[in-house]
């Protein structure tokens, strides 16, 4: 881009495109009263019927719809997981559970990735997949339970694992793993 005088409002900027305008003559003229807000905003997009969308009402329309894709996922994962849950009662405790669409899409991309996890496990390493498993126990279904995760040294369940670089070890084999010999009385324990 070079900077020419505007064709529109004849100021020296950095044109650009056919008609050497500049981007605020261009924003200008392709603005709209937007369908949604009713406010007048530059064009992103346009509906079914062909009227203009501003770029934030488009967001939110497709926002919109997406959020509804996933609660409808999450309902069917659930409902296959405990067929004698309602669809309205999972809607209910999603909405109850879930408050930010942050969390709706870490628990939809979960949940799509291991659709089994109310089978397998573990159902309690995931924050927002374990409160909602909890408020669906107390919602009442009968096929859906915490499952914690496995210890990857011991092998128990354990309610709590810490992270010991890439091994998922529980409180007491993290413990164990930490252990060295002190430099000031030979004894093996947990160095401070």
């Amino acid at each position: 881009m070079t900077s020419e005088r505007c064709a529109s409002c004849a100021r020296v900027v950095a044109v650009r495109g056919r008609q050497r305008i500049c981007t605020n003559c261009q924003s200008i003229a392709n603005s709209a009263c937007c369908v949604a807000c009713g406010e007048l905003r530059r064009v992103a997009g346009r509906d079914l019927e062909g009227q203009p969308w501003c770029q934030r009402c488009r967001n939110r329309r497709l926002n919109k719809r997406a959020d509804e894709d996933r609660r409808q996922l999450i309902v069917e994962v659930i409902t296959a997981a405990d067929p004698t849950l309602d669809e309205d009662l999972v809607r209910q405790v999603l909405t109850d559970t879930v408050s930010s669409r942050q969390s709706l899409r870490r628990l939809a991309v979960h949940l799509s990735e291991h659709p089994d996890v109310f089978a397998v496990g573990p159902t309690s390493v995931l924050p927002i997949l374990d409160r909602f498993t909890r408020a669906l126990i107390a919602a009442g279904a009968e096929s859906i339970a915490t499952i914690h995760p496995v210890c990857d040294d011991c092998g128990r369940r354990q309610a709590r694992k810490v992270r010991s670089g890439d091994d998922g070890l529980c409180s007491m084999c993290c413990a164990r793993a930490s252990k060295q010999t002190c430099s000031s009385c030979g004894v093996s324990r947990r160095l401070a």
